[in-house]
Formats: C-alpha cells, structure tokens, sequence
C-alpha cells in the first residue's frame, strides 16, 4: 500500500497526469505481482485461492488509494 502511494506521488510530482499516476501504480502493481509468481510461485500461500485473493486485495488496495489521492 505504501509502495502504490510512493509511486502515484512521485508520478504525479514528475508532472504526469492524475489518470497515467494510476495507471503507473496499476501497471507496476501487475508487474510486480508477476514477479511475485515467478519467483514463489503460489506456494508460500497454501493454495491457489490464497494466492488469488492475496493478489487481487493487493492490487485493488494499490490502485484504490492511488484513485483516492487523485481526488
């Protein structure tokens, strides 16, 4: 959470626009959910669904606080 709130600041200090310091924090929250997969595969959660659920939670707590700081 933290991290997605860093990155739509920075973004957004650096001049881009309220919709692309979104999508940056979208874009490497998906990246860095990617990266997650291949480096530990889904195995540290127990089962896939656990895996599922963590990703998605981070990734709607990322891209929500970025929406709610463009506000």
């Amino acid at each position: 959470m933290a991290a997605g709130a860093f990155i739509c600041k920075v973004a957004l200090w650096c001049g881009a626009s309220d919709l692309w310091a979104v999508l940056w924090v979208a874009i490497i929250g998906v990246a860095w959910e990617v990266l997650e997969w291949v480096v530990e595969n889904w195995k540290p959660y127990g089962t896939k669904q656990k895996w599922f659920n963590n990703t998605v939670s981070d990734l709607v707590v990322e891209i929500g606080l970025a929406i709610w700081m463009v506000v």
